[in-house]
């Protein structure tokens, strides 16, 4: 019999409220079969977490809230994330008695069961993943988008080669971090976490949290369905009848349907970038609605609605992207 599905997410006070939607929607597609254990691991010890804890725990869901302290506060940081994210890299420290974790930063949302990802094959590999489509495929119709490296302004794809040192564009070996299955025992053994934390302490990146691990996985991870990571600013529902054969195991490697599947089918909604659905001054995506609806299933659901409100009404922003299905 297949036992606890863990995750694990790492998060600090500005991001409570898209972790409180993590949690409701982790609650909403546990199930007795498979229970759900989530790690909060946060240097943000409150009694406000603890009680979304304590008003989340059913029979087959529970969140472990695991305080720390964050030794990489004073680590080079980039717009829309904080230095609590590299606090991932110590899971292997932090969970000493797991094998492997489902890793999930604090701005997505479960819309699947989780079972089918945690039971993946991760043997002999550092983890599983999506690969970044945005930046391997998207990218390419960004005309003005470059990443800068000490002075130089590049490509993306160029940047993935040149600066980070991985080839072979055409296997998608770049992946997005934000939901990663982790091998923690290889981590452990290759001291993987280490390595990635020294070479972001060192140098500007553009993403700096996920580029450093890439760097250091080289391509050597398991490409998970795009559906597993299914990026909010770029979902797009489009025109044409999506074949059914892009549903299948081949990898896709269609930009515009991959964005149709994120739209019509998202397993793990990532609102990545400046696009939090809990943030008034940000961008809407076109599966804010959904984060909404998990946002109002959490203990803390009329304090994020009623924060959102006042900060839109203080920053006289006309259209709210509270929304209901």
């Amino acid at each position: 019999m297949k036992g606890i599905i863990d995750v694990a997410t790492c998060f600090d006070a500005k991001a409570l409220y898209g972790a409180a939607a993590l949690i409701a929607s982790l609650r909403q597609h546990a199930h007795a079969a498979r229970p759900v254990r989530l790690f909060a691991v946060t240097p943000y010890d409150s009694e406000e977490l603890h009680c979304v804890a304590r008003a989340s725990k059913t029979a087959s869901f529970e969140v472990v809230v695991l305080p720390v302290a964050n030794p990489y506060a004073d680590f080079p940081i980039r717009e829309n994330i904080t230095a609590t994210a590299y606090l991932r890299y110590r899971l292997p420290e932090i969970l000493p008695d797991l094998t492997k974790v489902v890793y999930l930063d604090s701005d997505t949302v479960i819309n699947a069961d989780l079972s089918p990802l945690f039971d993946t094959d991760v043997s002999g590999v550092p983890l599983a993943a999506v690969p970044d489509f945005a930046h391997l495929l998207g990218s390419r119709e960004w005309d003005r988008y470059r990443a800068v490296y000490e002075g130089k302004a590049y490509i993306f794809r160029d940047y993935i080669q040149e600066v980070l040192g991985i080839g072979n564009l055409d296997s998608f070996p770049y992946m997005n971090s934000g939901v990663l299955l982790i091998n923690l025992d290889e981590w452990r053994e290759r001291g993987l976490g280490r390595q990635v934390v020294s070479f972001l302490a060192e140098h500007r990146l553009k993403y700096p949290d996920q580029d450093s691990l890439n760097r250091y996985v080289s391509g050597n991870f398991v490409r998970l369905d795009a559906r597993w990571n299914a990026q909010a600013p770029c979902a797009k529902r489009r025109a044409r009848f999506l074949p059914k054969k892009l549903l299948g195991e081949k990898q896709v490697d269609d930009w515009a349907a991959i964005r149709d599947l994120w739209f019509c089918d998202p397993w793990i909604i990532h609102y990545a970038g400046a696009n939090k659905p809990w943030i008034a001054r940000d961008p809407a995506t076109p599966l804010d609605a959904i984060w909404w609806e998990f946002a109002a299933k959490s203990p803390l659901a009329g304090k994020i609605e009623s924060d959102y409100l006042a900060e839109r009404r203080a920053a006289n922003i006309p259209r709210s992207k509270v929304q209901r299905r």
